[in-house]
């Protein structure tokens, strides 16, 4: 084998060692470690809001190439970031009465929880489509499409107000 190959092969094998042994680094010390379930059910919650937000990541149904397309599309809306910020929230609120806010708040306060409930919350999280399963959160679902379109009108009002301004500027 010739020299350099063995040393980038040496390279590769040292940095999937030193990424292991990262992720391990905090095994066992978390203050709070959540259930796979309280996860499950918080991912599901989540999955609603963000399908009842923007209604195409439902119509994916699960296609990760389709999904990670819209994805690279809506990361730069304001209105994604906004319904991101949302999603954590809501989380917080749906995992506090599945394990109490004293230990959400825990888990959220500690470094070696969160990463853990983040790993978690990876290694289970789908995009499944999920349907209301009652009328209220038919309803609900509904209110969160009425919130989008307000805020999306927001936000495309705000930029033609700087384009405006820019041309304005620009005369």
């Amino acid at each position: 084998m010739p020299k350099n190959i063995f040393n980038k092969f040496n390279l590769l094998f040292i940095n999937v060692v030193l990424l292991l042994n990262s992720v391990n680094v905090h095994a066992g010390n978390e203050k709070y470690k959540i259930s796979d379930e309280a996860v499950k059910k918080a991912i599901i919650q989540s999955n609603k809001y963000e399908q009842c937000a923007y209604p195409e990541i439902k119509a994916a149904n699960g296609d990760a190439k389709k999904l990670e397309e819209l994805y690279a599309k809506l990361e730069n809306d304001f209105s994604f970031e906004f319904v991101q910020l949302q999603i954590v929230e809501l989380i917080k609120m749906d995992l506090a009465k599945e394990i109490g806010e004293d230990n959400v708040n825990l888990m959220f306060s500690d470094p070696d929880s969160m990463k853990y409930f983040e790993e978690t919350l990876e290694k289970l999280n789908h995009s499944d489509p999920i349907e209301p399963e009652t009328a209220s959160e038919a309803d609900y679902c509904a209110s969160i499409q009425n919130s989008m379109a307000r805020l999306k009108l927001f936000e495309l009002k705000a930029k033609l107000r700087e384009e405006r301004r820019k041309e304005k500027l620009a005369e």
